[in-house]
């Protein structure tokens, strides 16, 4: 449960920034 959460935590901070990085 523990390492899901930080996957999608990792994930969501590379979509963030992908985006952050294509505005």
């Amino acid at each position: 449960m523990q390492t899901h959460i930080l996957i999608n935590i990792g994930e969501f901070t590379v979509l963030h920034q992908a985006i952050k990085f294509h505005s």
